[in-house]
C-alpha cells in the first residue's frame, strides 16, 4: 500500500498529509457515503488516513456546528471519527483485500475514552494501530490528540467480515 510521502512523519495536523496521494478511504471506497470518512458524502468531515510505517496517520477539523452545546466536540462526533480512523487500519492492514468481491469488515465492539474535551476549528491529530489478529475479528486502537499535545479521546475497536448480506 502506498504510504505517506515525505521525510520523517507526517505532521498530522494537516500541513504535510499529500493532498495528491489517495487516502486509505478514497483508493478502498471511493464512492464512500460515510459522514465521517466518506470521499462522496458533500456534507461529510472527510477524514483522510494514511498509512505511515506501521500507523495510520489522519488529521480532521471537527467544525462549531458539531460541538455539544458547551463549545466542545459532541462525544458521538469524536467516536465516529475515532470509528472511522480504525476502519482504516483495518484497510491497511487487510493490504490487497478485494473490497469489491469479499464482504466488508464492520465494527463489532467499540471501548471508547473521552479523556478530556476535543476542541472545536483546529486540527487535530489521528492515529492507530492495529493491536491484534483474532481468527474472527481484527483489533485496533486510535487516539486523537489536540493542538496542546494532549490525548482528548481513544478507542479499541474490533472489526469482523460481514458474512451475508445486509
Amino acid at each position: 500500500m502506498p504510504r505517506a510521502d515525505g521525510e520523517g512523519r507526517p505532521d498530522v495536523t494537516g500541513a504535510s498529509l499529500p493532498p495528491d496521494v489517495p487516502s486509505i478511504q478514497e483508493r478502498i471506497l471511493p464512492e464512500g457515503m460515510c459522514y465521517g470518512c466518506g470521499p462522496a458524502n458533500p456534507q461529510g468531515l472527510h477524514l483522510r488516513s494514511f498509512a505511515y510505517d506501521d500507523e495510520v496517520v489522519a488529521s480532521v477539523v471537527i467544525p462549531a456546528s458539531m460541538q455539544n452545546g458547551y463549545g466542545i466536540a459532541n462525544g458521538g462526533i469524536v467516536t465516529m471519527v475515532l470509528d472511522c480512523h480504525t476502519g482504516a487500519v483495518v484497510a491497511d492492514a487487510l493490504g490487497d483485500f478485494d473490497w469489491a468481491t469479499h464482504p466488508p469488515f464492520l465494527t463489532s465492539s467499540l471501548n471508547v475514552s473521552l479523556l478530556r474535551p476535543t476542541p472545536l476549528d483546529v486540527p487535530l491529530a489521528v492515529s492507530g494501530r492495529l493491536t491484534e489478529r483474532r481468527s474472527t475479528e481484527l483489533i485496533a486502537e486510535a487516539e486523537i490528540v489536540g493542538p496542546d499535545g494532549r490525548v482528548t479521546a481513544s478507542i479499541l475497536a474490533g472489526w469482523r467480515p460481514v458474512l451475508r448480506k445486509l
